[in-house]
């Protein structure tokens, strides 16, 4: 059975080599007139691209106005959670993660049930409070299936 397999995928190649072939044979390798060269597009062509000293100078303003904007955005933020923002000083990247952290578990805790109150920062008591909500959840559940199964008559 295998080795009527393997003369079928040797015949196929071979169907495959002759089409080849006549395709080749037919529209040939010649490029149209007006394409002077193959184009290859996995080599990469990097140019140096010099930049006047005006341009330069915009490029830094619209730089330093955007990372201004970024790092109010993200003191704004901040102050809103009550989030402890003076320890990350200048690195706004990471004070954004923290921050977005702190949202996502607060956004667990509200689908939970959990009312939180964010007018101090505890990230810990919020973890626990999540981890004790699951937790519950998780145990009622239990209790649930356990009660169907024994009212119901359904074993184990």
């Amino acid at each position: 059975m295998r080795l009527g397999r393997l003369l079928q995928a040797f015949r196929n190649l071979e169907a495959a080599k002759a089409a080849k072939e006549l395709f080749n044979m037919r529209f040939g390798n010649k490029l149209p007139a007006n394409i002077t060269e193959v184009p290859v597009f996995h080599v990469e062509k990097s140019e140096r691209v010099e930049l006047s000293d005006s341009a330069r100078a915009t490029f830094a303003r619209i730089g330093a106005r955007a990372r201004t904007a970024f790092a109010e955005l993200q003191i704004e933020r901040a102050k809103e959670l009550n989030f402890p923002y003076e320890q990350y000083g200048e690195d706004y990247y990471g004070l954004m993660l923290a921050i977005d952290h702190y949202e996502y578990r607060l956004d667990c805790a509200m689908k939970l049930g959990i009312n939180w109150d964010t007018s101090t920062y505890d990230l810990v008591a919020l973890e626990e409070a999540i981890e004790e909500a699951e937790n519950s959840a998780a145990y009622e559940k239990q209790e649930l299936r356990f009660f169907f199964t024994t009212t119901r008559g359904v074993e184990a």
